[in-house]
Formats: structure tokens, sequence, C-alpha cells
């Protein structure tokens, strides 16, 4: 009786460790890469105006083949297309950007299948959080995520009074576009098939995306760096 009961404990032990790898198994990470860009464009009664990043924080958690994420945005990164537009950012009556210097999308139960795909997402600007939808475009090629999308909405749903001073006055609506790859990296010497090659350099050819295959690590040129 006493062995049959260390029996069922060892094979409830097991049991749960197997059950542990497995979940493990199901949860993937994918690392933002610098290759993609996010614009922010307004317009004003005079002109269009325009920002672009080209640096960005982000992930996204893959969790039983649907996607969780976020993407972070500095307004220091912005670069745009007119001077004085930082400046006019940084008012504290408008975007007030030294208070609160990020935009930050997270994107919340996706799945790549859906299609469109339209992601209901958290939009956080100046201190304030709103949901938002965002038509994407979903393309995955182990171990690469890429994530198109576009979406607008109006400054004043964020407490934001849309700025005007003298003659110029900027619309309340401003639209964002993303271009966004994630990388998913492996450990232990795994790699992709030779059946996915075509595809692979399709995708080198159009993104500039370089994929690596080492001993140890399986993703792109960018996160080995950080690898010891």
């Amino acid at each position: 009786m006493k062995r049959s009961l260390l029996l069922l404990l060892f094979l409830f032990w097991v049991g749960c460790l197997w059950g542990a790898t497995e979940a493990e198994e199901e949860r993937e990470v994918y690392h933002i890469l610098q290759k993609g860009f996010i614009t922010v464009a307004g317009k004003t009664n005079f002109f269009d105006f325009s920002g672009q990043a080209l640096r960005h924080e982000g992930e996204l958690v893959e969790e039983n083949h649907r996607y969780t994420g976020h993407i972070r945005l500095r307004f220091s990164e912005l670069h745009f297309s007119l001077p004085g537009v930082q400046a006019v950012l940084e008012e504290e009556s408008y975007i007030n950007a030294k208070k609160y210097p990020e935009i930050t999308i997270d994107l919340d139960n996706f799945h790549p299948s859906e299609q469109p795909t339209r992601i209901k997402s958290l939009l956080r600007l100046r201190g304030v959080e709103r949901p938002i939808e965002i038509q994407t475009r979903f393309h995955y090629l182990s171990p690469v995520v890429k994530v198109e999308g576009s979406f607008q909405f109006k400054q004043s749903d964020f407490g934001v009074k849309p700025y005007s001073k003298g003659l110029m006055d900027i619309n309340d609506v401003l639209e964002v576009k993303f271009k966004a790859f994630f990388c998913e990296v492996h450990t232990g010497g795994a790699g992709y098939h030779a059946k996915d090659l075509g595809q692979i350099r399709q995708l080198l050819d159009e993104e500039n995306i370089l994929i690596l295959n080492q001993k140890g690590f399986f993703g792109c040129s960018e996160l080995s760096q950080e690898k010891p």
C-alpha cells in the first residue's frame, strides 16, 4: 500500500513537471527590432506635418496561438518634417511631452488568422488611457512577426485641447501608422528548415532583416549582439 501511494505521488509529480513544460512551450516572447518605423501625422489649417521615429520599444507574447503586446514611442525620438513642432509638443497646455514623454499602444489578444485583423488596443497619451481599434496586416515567418497598422484618434478624447496660436490651428485628429518587426529568439541550437529558405530570402530582400542560425542561438542579428 505504501509503495502504491509513493508510486502515485511520483507519477503525479512527473505529470506536474510535464504539464509545466508543455505550458512553457506554448508561450513565446518576441522582441521588437529597430527595422520598422512609427509615424505620427497631423494637419493644421495651413499645412500637414508628420514625425517619424526610428527607435522604439516593445514586445509580443504568444500564448495558444494568440498574441498580446505593446509598442512604446517617445516624443523625443520623433523627427518632424517641420521645425518647431517639438517645442509645440512640449508646451504644458498642449501635449506636455516633458511630463508625459511617451505614447504607448497595447495590442490585446489577437489571432493572425482573423481577417481583417482588427486589434482591440489601449492607447495611452498624456496620462489618459482609451480603447482603440487598429486595422492591421500580420505576417509571420519564423522567427519574425511583422505587424503593420494604422489608426486615428482625437486629442480631445485624451484631455488635450487642440493647439491654437495666432492664425494657426492644429486639427483635433492625429494619425499613427506603424510597421513593426518582432523577433523570437531560440536557444539550444534551434533553427529553420530548408523549406523556409525561399521565404527567408524574400524577407531579407524586402525588409533587410538578417536571420541567424548559430549554435545556441536562432533569431535576428540585432538581438544576437545582446547575447554573451
